[in-house]
């Protein structure tokens, strides 16, 4: 099973390799590639809502000028297939993506309804042949730039409806036998509208996929810690406030609890530095299997310090998962063997924020300091908490697990 922090670490890779790849080459794996479409889809109801709007004004336009001077719709049939198929569906979209639970289901629905619409523009187009009226061309161009560079949905997509539009257009100009000349003529210029839209289409989607894998990369670069994969702490601070003020919003604890490994500076001056990282790595892990709940926030707060913040979570709670951690990091065993027994051990400093209180991150990582402080000059690899608001005056912070005590000793900034 991959560890929390080594996962992280893949991820980076597979982003920084995908980024490697030729422009015309972005694919995805299964797992990025629904949270691009998921993304996507998102940034596209703007555009699918203008691109409605864009072909419904469009198509009126159209018709009124027909209506004052070919008057193709004279003809029944061409008036059903553009005025009662093309209108109706080109409003139904523009509707439904100003409506917003609608539009994931247009969304679904939309390359149905412009494949519809392609083939109905088509058939008034082999209408308008029947009766030596000019056909169409202009819609269909217009439908093609529609469904590949308007649209907002995938190449994949996009590219079998606009191919089927042309073709439908293609099988219905070669039933007529009256120019062969015109038919090749205006083949040809669809068939040109075709390759340019999807040349546009495709390198508009790789040139999206390349700017959406440097955002990601550049926001997990930007959030998270290299070496241990966990947030860091300027992600964690804004996070942190927002879950605070949450907390006291919706009348419920939050805790704090500030870790620290003992004697680290000995592992990195005896194992050396690399030893020392492995270390942190296996540490980040523990914590964060301690922190598996999305509202719960663990990230490196500095040297081999760490900070979680827990959500719902009251001042015994914070003990036990502290005690948890503290506990599954000694079952790991990590040499220190310049310490007593001789393995890498923690120590743990809780802090509370009271119910419907609303308290700064700053004050509470104080006392959470203030309890580590306490537990590293009590023998350290144990956890201790702040007192209860009744007991703020005194002169004491508790140390439920206490271990037996090593010799005491002052916490220094090399974590010893």
């Amino acid at each position: 099973m991959t560890s929390p922090s080594a996962s992280e670490s893949l991820q980076t890779a597979e982003l920084q390799k995908l980024l490697k790849r030729p422009l015309w080459s972005q694919r995805f794996p299964p797992h990025l590639e629904r949270r691009f479409r998921r993304d996507s889809a998102e940034r596209s109801t703007r555009l699918t809502r203008g691109t409605f709007t864009l072909a419904l004004l469009v198509l009126a336009t159209y018709l009124l000028i027909d209506v004052m001077t070919v008057r193709r719709l004279a003809d029944p049939i061409v008036a059903i297939l553009l005025g009662g198929i093309c209108g109706p569906l080109t409003l139904i979209g523009a509707a439904g993506s100003y409506v917003p639970h609608w539009h994931r289901s247009l969304m679904r629905l939309l390359p149905f309804m412009m494949l519809i619409v392609g083939v109905a523009i088509a058939a008034a187009a082999g209408r308008c042949l029947e009766l030596g009226l000019p056909p169409p061309y202009e819609l269909i161009v217009l439908q093609l730039i529609n469904i590949q560079l308007l649209s907002g949905l995938p190449f994949r997509t996009t590219f079998p409806v606009a191919l089927a539009t042309a073709a439908a257009l293609a099988l219905i100009e070669g039933a007529d036998q009256a120019d062969p000349q015109r038919l090749v003529w205006n083949l040809s210029f669809v068939l040109f509208t075709l390759a340019t839209c999807s040349l546009g289409s495709f390198l508009g989607e790789q040139v999206s996929r390349r700017s959406w894998l440097q955002a990601r990369l550049l926001n997990r670069l930007a959030h998270h810690d290299e070496l241990t994969g966990l947030y860091n702490r300027h992600a964690l601070i804004l996070r942190a406030e927002l879950l605070l003020e949450a907390a006291a919003r919706d009348h419920c604890p939050v805790s704090v609890i500030l870790c620290d490994t003992d004697y680290f500076k000995r592992l990195n001056d005896r194992l050396g530095h690399l030893a020392g990282d492995e270390a942190l790595r296996n540490v980040a892990d523990a914590l964060q299997q301690a922190t598996r709940r999305s509202s719960d926030l663990t990230a490196r707060w500095g040297g081999e310090e760490f900070l979680m913040v827990l959500y719902d979570c009251d001042r015994d709670a914070a003990v036990v998962r502290a005690e948890a951690a503290r506990e599954q990091i000694q079952r790991l065993r990590i040499a220190n063997p310049d310490v007593d027994g001789g393995i890498l051990t923690m120590s743990f400093g809780c802090a509370t924020q009271p119910v419907g209180v609303r308290v700064a991150l700053n004050t509470l990582v104080g006392a959470a300091d203030a309890a580590l402080y306490r537990a590293k000059t009590s023998g350290r690899n144990r956890t201790c908490v702040q007192p209860p608001p009744e007991a703020a005056g005194e002169d004491a912070l508790s140390c439920p697990a206490a271990q037996p005590a090593a010799a005491a000793a002052r916490r220094s900034p090399a974590g010893d």
